[in-house]
């Protein structure tokens, strides 16, 4: 494996991790990256690197299984009356972002919603750093 081919896993795993750590960390400790926009961001950049990793390792039999796998994930999100493909879709992009509001120098407040059923939440979030 060249050099290149090298760098682009390494930081294909970097991302990977990162995103990880920040789903699970939102999942369990309710801690999420600063801004509305970073965890947008973050998944969109997943995703691409996701498709990067796929072009550039094409000859291998692991990325067309990965290809597979995000493609029948992505056809079963839609299969369920859609609801995860909504959850994802209202939580990638900025669709389920209602309001944004600055209330000071260390409370930011939004009103988001990530599903069709469900009523949209406000959340009050402290800033503090990156997360």
């Amino acid at each position: 494996m060249s050099k290149s081919k090298k760098m682009i896993l390494r930081v294909y795993f970097i991302i990977c991790a990162i995103f990880v750590l920040d789903c699970l960390l939102y999942y369990f400790k309710e801690i999420s990256l600063r801004g509305y926009y970073s965890d947008v961001v973050l998944s969109w950049v997943w995703l691409i690197s996701s498709f990067v990793i796929i072009i550039v390792f094409w000859k291998k039999l692991i990325s067309k299984l990965f290809l597979a796998t995000i493609l029948v994930t992505f056809a079963l999100s839609i299969i369920a009356m859609m609801l995860p493909f909504y959850a994802l879709l209202l939580s990638s992009t900025s669709l389920g972002l209602y309001q944004n509001k600055d209330l000071n120098k260390n409370y930011r407040a939004q009103i988001v919603g990530y599903g069709v059923m469900v009523q949209p939440w406000l959340e009050v979030i402290e800033k503090k750093g990156i997360i």
